[in-house]
């Protein structure tokens, strides 16, 4: 094919850049959390773009399944050493967190921590929370769920055997009803997560999904519970990957039937009468005549506003909302992921969290079905309340696989690298380079072909890192 003019332009820029160094200096210590931060934004400041070097581990029985690793890891950088922490589906081997060193020569796995028997998808990614000392994990905690509704705290990850001797598996809680299935977040003193129910909704028959507040730090000592709990309601279903984030003294969180709540965060986090509920949420509008359909999409914030996407019927939106004085949201503007390039029209379902690069642009994935989709570039309008989107295409063609993930963003010498993997059965990890004014990429590296990616890429000083529905993980260094 022949290359275009922009993609030329591109690979210019690259050689130029590349002929310095493949890494920016900058390094961060850690991606402890669904999008990497408090804040969600899947920013980082160092990611591998050329001459990678890929390995493939398999984690307990791999190979086959479905139910693999479907969440996104947690990395963090101890010394000298990053480490990779997965929690995975090891089917017969039931729900296990794995620790990986991303350092060696040759990535391998520490150990591996069964935290229930039974097997099943499991769909929460956990949270890490770093103790007092930079140079050690003896403090250091990760909280996580298991696909049977029970919260766990895990403790002494600086174990360095393969058996775990030393890493402790506490339940802390257990929900009464439905699967979580959203990222646990952490502000403040409180932990935060959210259940999904399938045929749920407030005034039925059948109770639908909640979102929770956990105290797990600074609890009171005249608390009954050790982690005191309140809950609200969801309106329809419940939470179904729909991470909360907290921008003040409010938390805000995203649900099925198009939904978006706001509750204070601490002592009123609950609610007297589940139908409370109603009070602090919001029905999303239609976009361009597109209904919002559930919300299946993180929440991220940057400068006092809220970005996620909703997945649609067949066709799903972005959301841009602006946080007032009082916490309460109001809507800003909205884009309809769908967009025409010559005769052929490119549109899809979202679950993927919104991301905005230190360039300024806003990238998000999109997917239909397990064969088709790809990510695009989100402009928001300057008047009005429409925003547009537009393809990303690589050297001028379409890019069509499903990217159900949220991407990783990277900005370096005016270039925009993102990072992400694919969701059908023959799903990869990529890096694509593109300038911040353009929607043409050039393709930096792949990983090979293998099976269903849905959980996304954690990036820590210059690692990546994602698995699939194969326990196969991939570090790409």
């Amino acid at each position: 094919m022949k290359r275009t003019s922009r993609v030329l332009a591109i690979l210019l820029a690259l050689a130029m850049l590349l002929s310095v160094t493949a890494f920016a200096t900058e390094t961060a210590a850690s991606w402890s959390v669904f999008g990497g931060n408090a804040d969600h934004n899947a920013v980082v400041g160092k990611a591998p773009t050329t001459d990678v070097t890929v390995t493939a581990l398999k984690l307990l029985k791999p190979d086959s399944g479905w139910d693999g690793v479907d969440t996104v890891p947690l990395m963090q950088t101890v010394g000298n050493v990053t480490y990779a922490y997965v929690l995975y589906d090891g089917h017969a081997d039931g729900c296990t967190l794995a620790k990986i060193n991303c350092s060696a020569n040759t990535p391998y796995v520490v150990w591996h921590k069964q935290l229930e028997s039974k097997s099943g998808f499991q769909l929460s990614t956990p949270l890490l929370v770093q103790g007092s000392n930079d140079n050690s994990e003896a403090d250091d905690v990760i909280y996580a769920a298991s696909n049977s509704g029970a919260v766990y705290k895990i403790t002494g990850l600086q174990a360095s055997d393969t058996d775990a001797t030393g890493v402790e598996a506490t339940k802390i809680y257990t929900v009464s009803k439905g699967q979580i299935n959203t990222p646990i977040v952490s502000y403040g003193d409180y932990i935060y997560f959210g259940t999904w129910v399938g045929n749920g909704t407030i005034e039925g028959s059948t109770e639908p999904g909640r979102y929770y507040q956990v105290q797990v730090a600074n609890v009171p000592s005249t608390s009954n519970d050790s982690y005191p709990v309140q809950s609200v309601s969801s309106i329809y279903k419940g939470f179904y990957w729909g991470g909360a984030v907290a921008v003040g003294e409010k938390v805000y969180f995203c649900g099925d039937g198009g939904y978006l709540y706001y509750r204070p965060m601490g002592d009123g986090f609950g609610t007297t009468a589940d139908t409370d509920i109603y009070a602090t949420s919001i029905s999303l509008p239609s976009v361009d005549g597109n209904a919002a359909g559930d919300v299946r999409s993180t929440i991220m914030t940057k400068d006092g506003k809220l970005y996620f996407a909703s997945k649609g019927s067949s066709i799903g939106n972005v959301y841009c909302y602006t946080i007032g004085s009082n916490g309460v949201p109001a809507f800003s503007w909205g884009a309809k992921l769908s967009c025409t390039i010559g005769n052929d029209t490119y549109s899809g379902n979202c679950t993927s969290t919104p991301v905005i690069a230190d360039s300024g642009n806003i990238y998000v994935g999109f997917y239909s079905g397990f064969s088709a989709g790809g990510l695009m570039k989100i402009t928001a309008p300057t008047s009005g309340t429409l925003g547009t989107a537009s393809l990303i295409t690589v050297e001028g063609a379409a890019f069509t696989q499903p990217v159900q993930c949220t991407p990783v963003v990277y900005t370096d010498d005016g270039m925009d690298y993102f990072y992400f993997n694919t969701n059908s059965g023959t799903g990869a990890g990529y890096c694509f380079a593109v300038l911040p004014d353009e929607t043409d990429a050039v393709e930096m590296w792949k990983t090979d072909n293998d099976t269903y990616a849905l959980g996304g890429m954690a990036i820590c000083n210059g690692y990546a890192v994602f698995g699939n529905d194969y326990n196969h993980l991939y570090i790409v260094k």
